[in-house]
């Protein structure tokens, strides 16, 4: 994330330049200023889009250990219920 905001840093910078260029400049000198700005959106653009699939991921790695949290209290739910009838049919057949 440190590298986008380097490169969005850079771009700014890179506009302000665009915006302040002379008259006198040449051609060459505005295109390389030009390919520079666009070099730099392009990292940013595949920053974010990396950013984005390492969101769906995190989003999908939730939901699974959710599924996950919830199976578990389940079963822990389910033993404890064992658990309990097992101590009243013990309890009742007196073998305690």
């Amino acid at each position: 994330m440190a590298m986008t905001f380097s490169a969005v840093s850079q771009a700014i910078k890179l506009a302000n330049e665009l915006g302040s260029i002379d008259k006198e400049v040449s051609q060459a000198e505005l295109k390389l200023k030009v390919a520079e700005v666009t070099s730099s959106l392009a990292e940013i653009k595949l920053t974010l889009t990396e950013a984005k699939g390492d969101a769906v991921e995190k989003v999908d790695e939730i939901a699974r250990l959710k599924k996950l949290q919830h199976r578990l209290q389940r079963g822990y739910r389910r033993a404890l219920r064992l658990s309990v009838s097992e101590a009243k049919r013990r309890q009742g057949s007196g073998s305690w």
